[in-house]
């Protein structure tokens, strides 16, 4: 019984690690061609609920499978894209800024104080 749960333990990473996956950067487009990769844009598998964002520097790795093909890949102020996949592979990707964030609302949220009571409470009946 001790061995079969040492294989199980050995070979288990195995298949995990070997599950293929599509890689790759998100960068803003912009005319000095600087690669700036973009923190926290949303990539994500169209119909599915398979998804994941990209770190600091712009760089994801998302689970591939042959049932999903269209990669979607969106940002606050810049356009959405969709990307056929029909291979894991890596992806480098560039958005570009939209121009349909006119307006900004800000709100304003405090503490709220109550106010003591000075007149003692009566009930009436």
């Amino acid at each position: 019984m001790k061995l079969n749960f040492y294989i199980l333990v050995l070979i288990l990473p195995i298949f995990l690690y070997s599950q293929e996956k599509v890689e790759g950067m998100v960068m803003e487009a912009n005319p000095e061609n600087k690669h700036i990769g973009l923190p926290g844009a949303n990539v994500y598998w169209m119909n599915s609920q398979i998804g994941t964002i990209t770190n600091e520097e712009g760089l994801f790795g998302i689970p591939y499978s042959k049932d999903y093909d269209k990669l979607i890949i969106s940002y606050v102020g810049f356009e959405s894209d969709t990307l056929t996949i029909k291979e894991p592979k890596m992806v480098h990707h560039s958005l570009k800024p939209s121009n349909e964030l006119n307006e900004v609302v800000v709100e304003k949220r405090g503490m709220q104080f109550r106010k003591p009571i000075s007149a003692p409470r009566m009930s009436l009946q």
